[in-house]
Formats: C-alpha cells, sequence, structure tokens
C-alpha cells in the first residue's frame, strides 16, 4: 500500500470517529434535556435509589447525614429533634414525618419491587407487588418511581429546592417552610424508611406536565385511591389534611401500614396521625 493511499485511509477514519463522537454527545445531551423537562427532579432510575452512590448511607445505617441546612444556612428543624433508637408500637405503624424522625432501627431489609426494581422494606414487598398486578389485571399502566430514598438523598433535593426557592426572592427561612411543604427533610421521609412508594400513570412516563389535581382525576389514581386499602396501604397525604400531615396533597404517595389500619383509615377518611390518636396508648 503506498503512502498516499494510507494517509488518505487515516484522514476518513478520523473524520468517522469524530462523526461518532459527536453523534453521541447530541444523543447524551438530548437525553439530559428530556430528563430536565419532562421528569424533572422527581425522577430516580430504577436503581438509583439503592444507595449505590458514594454520597449514600449503607442500608440499615443510623449514621447522622453530614448536614441538614441549606447551602445558604438554612437549619433544619430535625436537626433539634431525637431520632428514637426504635418505634414504641409495631414497625407498620411507625410514625415519620417532620415532628417523628425515623428510628434508628429503620430502614430495614431492602428488596426490589416487581414493576421497575425500586428498592423497599422486603415486608411491604408481597402486597405492593399483588396491588401493582391487580391495577395491571385492570388494564392500567402504574408503576413504583420512587421506593427506598437513602437519607442523603433527601437532604441533597431538600437542598436544591431551597436553594430555587431562594433564587426566587424568598428569605432563607421562607425558601425552608416552602420547600418542606413538598419534601420532607432527612429522617422525616418515610422513603427513608422503604415503607412508602411514589406510583406513576403512564401519562407521567409519556412526559405529560400534570399537577396533583390534574393527576387525581385519572383512573390510576383513583382506581389506587379505591383499593389500596386491600393490600395494606393508604393514600399519605389527603387534600384535606394538609395542616396535621404537614406535606402538601399527593395522589402518587401510599404508605403501607397494614390492612386494619388501612381499610380503617380509609373508610374514615382521616391521615395516619389521626388513627395513632384513635388507638389506645
Amino acid at each position: 500500500m503506498s503512502k498516499g493511499r494510507f494517509s488518505k485511509k487515516i484522514h476518513w477514519g478520523r473524520v468517522s470517529t469524530l462523526a461518532l463522537v459527536i453523534v453521541g454527545l447530541v444523543g447524551i445531551s438530548l437525553w439530559g434535556f428530556y430528563r430536565a423537562s419532562f421528569l424533572g427532579d422527581w425522577y430516580e432510575p430504577p436503581g438509583s435509589s439503592q444507595g449505590s452512590s458514594s454520597s449514600s448511607l449503607p442500608q440499615g445505617s443510623s449514621e447522622e447525614p453530614s448536614s441538614t441546612s441549606d447551602p445558604s444556612g438554612v437549619t433544619s428543624q430535625t436537626e433539634v429533634l431525637t431520632r428514637p433508637e426504635t418505634q414504641s408500637g409495631p414497625w407498620n405503624l411507625v410514625l415519620i414525618n417532620k415532628t417523628h424522625l425515623m428510628p434508628k432501627n429503620f430502614p430495614g431489609e431492602l428488596v426490589e419491587e416487581s414493576s421497575t426494581g425500586q428498592l423497599v422494606d422486603e415486608r411491604i414487598v408481597e402486597p405492593l407487588n399483588e396491588m401493582m398486578a391487580a391495577a395491571s389485571r385492570n388494564g392500567l399502566a402504574i408503576a413504583v418511581l420512587c421506593g427506598y430514598r437513602p437519607v442523603q438523598n433527601s437532604e441533597t433535593l431538600l437542598n436544591k429546592e431551597i436553594q430555587a426557592n431562594m433564587d426566587l426572592g424568598m428569605t432563607r427561612q421562607e425558601a425552608y417552610d416552602r420547600a418542606t411543604e413538598g419534601i420532607a427533610p432527612p429522617f422525616a421521609s418515610e422513603h427513608n424508611a422503604g415503607l412508602a412508594v411514589d406510583i406513576v400513570s403512564s401519562h407521567y412516563y409519556n412526559g405529560m406536565d400534570l399537577d396533583a389535581q390534574q393527576m387525581k382525576e385519572l383512573p390510576e389514581f383513583q382506581w389506587l385511591a379505591e383499593h389500596c386499602a386491600e393490600y395494606g396501604f393508604i393514600l399519605r397525604y389527603p387534600e384535606d389534611k394538609v395542616d396535621i400531615t404537614g406535606y402538601m396533597y399527593e395522589p402518587w404517595h401510599f404508605r403501607y401500614v397494614g390492612q386494619e389500619a388501612a381499610q380503617a383509615i380509609m373508610s374514615q377518611g382521616i391521615c395516619l396521625e389521626e388513627y395513632l390518636e384513635q388507638l389506645p396508648s
């Protein structure tokens, strides 16, 4: 082979390689744009909540996160609360909110649920899979978007939302108060314990920008609200209980409490906090 022909082939080979690199970079950019535009901060790919990141706490760890304050110095109220070693009642009725932090014996053993492989407490996976299968038999396209969430992931989500609110002109405290209406502080999230799941419909997969009011009108969420108690789950943050739960209405957030408690809660139209107050001390 002559030197001229060899040089020409090298030239075209470099061009082909460069073209492949450019195509790859464009593809990555388009995927990033899709996630940012349609999925937003709520999206966690299957497996991302499994604690594989170096910043995530190991399964069952009681280690505190490095900080529970936002980058601008907003101190979370969870810093002044003490986490109990264990919960006093049954594991399925443990109360986790802004004033009752997750006990140190949570999370328990974590396993993958069947729809997207999200991790959940092994004690809830069977009824969860049964509920998802029943929904599918009724022609509903739903899947678990988020199950277990490591504590440090909760901290990151909260701090990001706080900063976004401050960028809109809110004071530090206003930014924190607004952010925690929808994002639980570290150890104040049921996701940290693996007892809650966020379930979404095919409308969300298709990139539709749905809010809570629109979601509750979809047949998927109406079916879940009607049948979740049969499998031991409750709609954890009802629309008319915001003042009690401390969190905004979330038609996608379901918490396992067991069939007996779930049927009582859903039939009475109350929330977990109210149900626990009814129990004998």
